[in-house]
């Protein structure tokens, strides 16, 4: 789901990026910063240097007021490290250990360019679903360890005392508050199976933050909230970001195949319990994502871009969730055809 608009670049940036250049040692800049267009939190640029090209992104502000988000980023940086040894990753390069750069309280991430780019929904095929189904099989298989990986996260209540700046969205959400009630409710009902059956994975593997390049080899890209999570959540939240179209509709046959193909890699029983939590553990995923962009609305001026991407995505969550609810019970059957 692509931006809007592209990133506005101040003459600040450019003077971070040259300094990141110096920092890693990657060359003398040649040419302008180009936006990547479709990053739906941090600021991302394309650009040239003497000696290859580079990607590098500007941490959302927001992101970085977090407590101990920088340890955040190294653990996660740290599980990517680790599981591009069984899947296509691209990881952020390391500067004195790190990988982030600060300068003038700005946190930025460097990447080595790779010639690629997200699918966009209707481009989808059934050969990619293939593969992203292998590639999450591998990575439960792969079981890895490592220290202090972020928890499952607990069902937030935050969501509801937020007050929108925007009339048009405040309207929108009161409307939809029983529905939001009803996911909590359903997600505090599954807790005890989201928390158990834990794996260390990606845990946000879906079209945006896949990149494919002209022979249809894919890399893995944006791990900042890998971590645990229940494995059939992880199973069935992914399959389920790989079969909707624009409109949030599921292509079953898509699902079918995400499911099989998993199967086919690393074999499991599901049980109809299973397949309920982890779809409200996924529209979980909906809700933190919209209590974000609640926030980014609160927390801008009204001419800002953040302002304006705040209120296009908590439109666009808003308007998805009763599309994605009313299509739990195909789900619960297509999934259950599957895993029988």
């Amino acid at each position: 789901m692509p931006c809007l608009m592209p990133p506005i670049l101040l003459n600040s940036n450019v003077i971070l990026i040259d300094k990141a250049c110096e920092a890693y040692q990657i060359g003398r800049r040649l040419s302008e910063p180009i936006p990547c267009v479709g990053g739906l939190l941090h600021r991302v640029y394309q650009f040239d240097t003497s000696k290859c090209q580079f990607v590098i992104k500007f941490l959302n502000p927001a992101i970085c007021s977090r407590p101990s988000y920088l340890d955040r980023y190294r653990i996660t940086e740290c599980i990517a490290g680790e599981l591009s040894k069984h899947t296509s990753v691209i990881n952020a390069m390391l500067y004195q250990n790190n990988p982030f750069f600060i300068f003038n309280d700005e946190t930025v991430m460097v990447f080595s360019y790779v010639k690629g780019k997200p699918l966009m929904q209707k481009k989808i095929r059934p050969y990619h679903v293939k593969q992203i189904a292998h590639a999450l099989s591998k990575i439960h298989q792969a079981n890895i360890s490592v220290d202090n990986a972020p928890p499952v996260e607990p069902p937030s209540e935050t969501l509801f005392k937020i007050t929108s700046a925007h009339f048009e969205i405040s309207k929108q959400f009161q409307h939809s508050l029983p529905m939001l009630e009803f996911i909590l409710k359903n997600i505090l009902k599954y807790e005890g199976i989201l928390k158990n059956n834990l794996v260390i994975s990606h845990r946000d593997c879906d079209p945006k933050n896949v990149l494919w390049d002209a022979d249809d080899h894919f890399y893995i890209i944006d791990w900042e909230s890998a971590g645990l999570i229940n494995k059939k959540k992880d199973v069935i939240a992914t399959a389920i970001y790989w079969s909707l179209d624009d409109s949030f509709k599921i292509n079953l046959d898509h699902l079918s195949v995400f499911l099989k193909a998993y199967q086919e890699e690393n074999p499991n029983v599901i049980c109809r319990d299973e397949i309920e939590a982890g779809f409200y553990g996924f529209m979980g995923d909906w809700l933190g994502w919209l209590e974000f962009n609640l926030l980014r609305i609160q927390n801008n001026l009204e001419s800002s871009e953040e302002y304006s991407l705040g209120v296009t995505e908590a439109s666009k969550t808003l308007s998805a969730i009763p599309v994605l609810l009313t299509q739990l019970p195909e789900i619960i059957s297509e999934s259950l055809k599957c895993f029988t």
